[in-house]
């Protein structure tokens, strides 16, 4: 039913009035604009009368984008189902945004005197974007409301909600328009999105392409149509996504290896190439000692010190396995052939005695060690001690061989060593006649053999004869 009230250019009188009553059940929906409101009052139909019967009445309260809506509702209640005691009407609160599938609140009337048995009073509740639906559904009995509506901003936070919202920019409704900078609302069955414009894109085409950042490592600039991205160092690509390789052109041209070294790199090249990038061939082959390439190169340093701590550690391994054991042997017979007091020979028979038994006879001196005694620690480490005479008689004399002429007396360094042994008898020479001397002179002549390199002297102390007897003759 439409109703037109007219008048004329000169209107009289006291006005009009008009009563109405509806009949029927009543469905209406108003969008409200509150782009210039902070804060309002939001009251049901008829205030302040009691609210009509059977009907339903739904207000979109639609901010501009970047702010949100807080509603603040009084003496409500929420209720886990969707119907109020006693037939009384209900209050829906919808939020399309605040979920994948929409958030609804389903509040009713408490009485003041009831106040705070279920719940606050006073409830908030805040818009996840822009836009609230309130549906005041009447039964038998109208629903009062009564409420308080106020609009902030919400830069940071909001901002951060469009960009996860992105990658399903569908919007609640195209009515009235809510894509911004000229972009075009499209409904495509259930689905309603915006179709965007230049460099804009996201929900309501609120958001530019530098808002969503594509530059991984760069700075981003907004282009009439698009975006650029200009690169940190050593990255490249549209998004600045990939890291620069120098080596990845191939500098060296082949003819070396490449390297990467920070932003830069560098090349080692073949044989017969040199250069920055082993552009130039190499005319003079530059010569380096073995000597000096051993202390460069790899392998041959560690040829090296391979070779001189397996050297090391076999001295040390010989060591100790096999030196102190053949010490202490030794040292312990050592002391052993000091404790029974032997000697290295045996006394030699005087001249006369010699002579006598000889009875003209080749007498033959054969100083040798005794069989029981030991030998010396020098022999007993192995160490040789080289003889310096080999003294033999070549002939027999008067053609009496005995089985001592044949055997040879060997002088060795002990002998040279170890020093005469002393005479008990008188310090003074004896007394041999002339005959006496002159055999013995040819006795030692006849040993010695080398009466052209020895005095006669010297080969009568070799054979072990007392200082006094040589000096007699």
């Amino acid at each position: 039913m439409h109703v037109r009230l007219r008048t004329a250019d000169r209107p009289r009188g006291i006005g009009f009035k008009a009563v109405y009553r509806t009949v029927a059940q009543v469905h209406e929906e108003r969008q409200i604009d509150l782009r210039n409101v902070t804060v309002g009052t939001l009251l049901h139909l008829n205030y302040p009368k009691s609210p009509p019967p059977h009907v339903e009445f739904v207000q979109h309260l639609t901010a501009p984008v970047g702010h949100v809506i807080m509603l603040e509702l009084y003496n409500m209640v929420t209720s886990e189902s969707r119907s109020c005691p006693d037939g009384a009407g209900i209050i829906e609160v919808t939020d399309n945004y605040a979920d994948s599938n929409g958030t609804w609140w389903f509040l009713c009337k408490t009485n003041p005197d009831t106040r705070g048995q279920l719940g606050s009073s006073t409830l908030t509740i805040t818009s996840y974007f822009n836009t609230l639906y309130i549906r005041q559904r009447s039964g038998a009995a109208g629903v009062q409301l009564n409420a308080t509506v106020k609009i902030y901003p919400e830069n940071c936070a909001y901002r951060i909600k469009l960009v996860r919202g992105s990658e399903d920019s569908s919007v609640e409704s195209c009515y009235p328009n809510p894509c911004l900078n000229g972009g075009k609302c499209i409904n495509s069955g259930l689905r309603r999105s915006c179709q965007c414009t230049s460099h804009f894109t996201g929900m309501f085409c609120a958001l530019t392409l530098c808002d969503m950042q594509p530059c991984a490592f760069g700075q981003c600039k907004l282009t009439p149509t698009s975006y650029a991205c200009t690169c940190s160092p050593s990255y490249t690509g549209s998004n600045c996504e990939q890291k620069l390789r120098p080596c990845t052109d191939n500098p060296c041209e082949g003819r070396g290896e490449c390297f990467e070294k920070g932003d830069t790199f560098y090349c080692r090249c073949h044989a017969w190439w040199e250069g920055q990038r082993c552009e130039r061939r190499m005319l003079h082959i530059p010569f380096k000692p073995l000597s000096e390439r051993m202390l460069q190169e790899p392998f041959w340093l560690g040829l090296i010190t391979v070779t001189v701590v397996l050297g090391v550690i076999g001295l040390v391994w010989c060591a100790k396995r096999h030196f102190p054991e053949k010490l202490e042997k030794l040292l312990a017979e050592e002391a052993d052939r000091t404790r029974t007091g032997c000697s290295s020979h045996s006394r030699p028979p005087s001249v006369r005695e010699q002579l006598a038994s000889a009875g003209g006879a080749t007498v033959v001196v054969v100083p040798s060690p005794q069989p029981g005694c030991p030998r010396s620690l020098f022999g007993r480490l192995g160490i040789r001690k080289p003889s310096l005479l080999s003294l033999t008689s070549p002939h027999g004399h008067n053609n009496h061989p005995t089985a001592a002429s044949a055997t040879a007396r060997t002088f060795s360094l002990d002998d040279l060593l170890k020093p005469p042994p002393r005479s008990k008898a008188s310090l003074k020479p004896p007394n041999l006649s002339s005959k006496e001397k002159q055999k013995l002179a040819a006795f030692l002549l006849d040993r010695c053999g080398l009466a052209s390199m020895l005095s006669i002297h010297t080969c009568c102390a070799l054979l072990g004869f007392s200082a006094h007897m040589c000096r007699a003759l």
